[in-house]
């Protein structure tokens, strides 16, 4: 049976071929492409983002706001590091679905989709809800003060059985995303925002007659923001009020296609995973060794790795943006156009991310009194977002550049460089200044800032090699041993 016949206005169902479709691949059409996608994916993932980030915002503002979103933004952390498990196989997911529509095999695109929410129940879902059976003993190894601890195990044991939903339904948005309809997501991830600002707002401050629970007010809040965002997007696909998948295609997929297909996912996205997991269970090493210094200290270091986190999003964006081009352009098997595509969106990410820092820069002081109402924190906080200005541009355009190596298969390459740059220099270097050279936040700045310099250098000469690679097997009349002859053949990555 032919694939390819199963959906009418093919054309119409991959919006980015009006963009790529040119033999003569200019910068312009590019920029267009990754506008397209690129904008909204970055508003989806900011409306993700500041889902939690309110919670450390509002909580700023309660009495022994030091304490309380120091317990917030560690035990956040901790459902960073499993959304970003999340994230690395919606990002293979994102990958399988851009090649097969740039191939025009939508059925596919759908099989890998209903395998992706499989495979982030099993997975990160599962890792959540083990972590929250034992979240005490877990917390109790940073060394957290003890009314920190309390408050951070309460507040990820509620957050964790909506975080599970929330993590199988993610790879729906691999699906849009892969198509180039990064709007649809965009739009439920900001209804859930604006649930989570107003339902924050009321629990936490115990307004319109509900009572004040503080911490375990915002907890509720982002789970119930959380539920009632994925429940509409499941409700939205199954009444084809939105171009989704046919999720009740579940039934017609065996079994043992289904498991290849997962194991699929996991070979492609595990190295994307393992990548986040590495950068989020850093920040929590770090905590662990500034644990010691306060509570001022860790809610400095986080609030502000969290503002980082959002100013990240820009190449966030372009990185998932790439992801989808490069992967169309992979599919379609242009590979003479991938270097200047995979450049296209860097440099257009970095050059914006540098006119936003120097905002950030100029502003630090307003930016920090709308986190925090504590003289002492909103002057640290203040005092950091200067120091992460040079990270902030430095990764958005690294970022994109990682995209573009996952988008033509290549999950590997940005594993190696994110351990070796994370693992091997980033947190010996910490510890050593902390431990023997008396160093503080701002040392642990400088670190960052040189470690992203080294990124930066290693991502450009990774993405020139790959992109060369590809475009040369074309020239020379080879067959390109990484794109898959069927949808059975495993890939290869890297």
């Amino acid at each position: 049976m032919d694939n390819k016949g199963n959906h009418e206005n093919n054309h119409e169902n991959n919006p980015l071929k009006r963009y790529l479709s040119d033999d003569n691949l200019r910068c312009k059409p590019l920029l267009k492409a990754f506008a397209f996608v690129g904008f909204p994916v970055m508003a989806s993932l900011l409306g993700r983002s500041l889902l939690t980030f309110l919670d450390n915002v509002f909580v700023g503002h309660l009495p022994r706001a030091d304490v309380k979103v120091a317990a917030v933004a560690t035990a956040s952390l901790l459902w960073m590091v499993n959304f970003r498990l999340a994230l690395g196989l919606t990002t293979a997911v994102t990958t399988l679905v851009a090649q097969k529509v740039g191939e025009e095999d939508y059925e596919e695109a759908e099989r890998y989709t209903l395998a992706g929410i499989v495979g982030n129940l099993l997975g990160p879902g599962a890792i959540t809800l083990l972590i929250a059976l034992f979240s005490y003993k877990f917390f109790s190894f940073l060394r957290l003060p003890h009314e920190v601890l309390a408050l951070a195990v309460r507040y990820f044991e509620i957050m964790a059985i909506p975080s599970v939903i929330g993590y199988g339904l993610f790879a729906l948005a691999g699906y849009y995303r892969g198509k180039g309809l990064t709007q649809i997501p965009m739009y439920f991830d900001f209804l859930g925002l604006i649930l989570n600002a107003i339902l924050d707002y009321v629990l936490i401050f115990g307004k319109f007659g509900a009572p004040r629970l503080g911490i375990i007010g915002a907890a509720i809040g982002t789970s119930a923001a959380i539920l009632i965002r994925g429940g509409l997007l499941l409700l939205a696909t199954q009444l084809k009020l939105i171009d989704g998948p046919n999720l009740g295609k579940y039934k017609e997929i065996p079994l043992n296609e289904m498991i290849s297909k997962v194991k699929e996912i996991y070979l492609l996205g595990i190295p994307a995973s393992l990548e986040g997991l590495i950068m989020s269970g850093s920040q929590l090493i770090v905590i662990y060794l500034i644990a010691p210094m306060g509570a001022l200290i860790i809610a400095t270091y986080r609030l502000t790795i969290r503002l980082q986190g959002i100013l990240f999003l820009l190449g966030i964006g372009f990185s998932v943006a790439n992801n989808s081009i490069i992967g169309q352009l992979y599919g379609m098997r242009k590979f003479q156009h991938l270097r200047r595509a995979g450049w296209c969106g860097a440099l257009s990410s970095g050059g914006l991310s540098l006119i936003i820092g120097a905002l950030m820069f100029a502003f630090a002081p307003q930016v920090a009194s709308l986190i925090t109402s504590n003289e002492a924190l909103r002057e640290a906080i203040a005092w950091s977002i200067r120091w992460i200005v040079p990270a902030v541009v430095l990764f958005n355009v690294i970022y994109p550049l990682s995209g573009a190596l996952k988008g033509t298969g290549d999950t590997r390459t940005p594993l190696k460089i994110m351990f070796v740059t994370r693992l091997l220099l980033r947190i010996p270097a910490i510890y050593i200044t902390l431990t023997y050279l008396g160093g503080g936040l701002r040392e642990i700045w400088m670190i960052i800032n040189g470690d992203n310099l080294i990124r930066f250098v290693w991502y450009a000469l990774a993405w020139k090699n790959r992109a060369e690679k590809l475009s040369e097997g074309i020239k020379g009349g080879k067959r390109d041993v990484s794109r898959r002859s069927s949808s059975s053949a495993p890939i290869k990555v890297g």
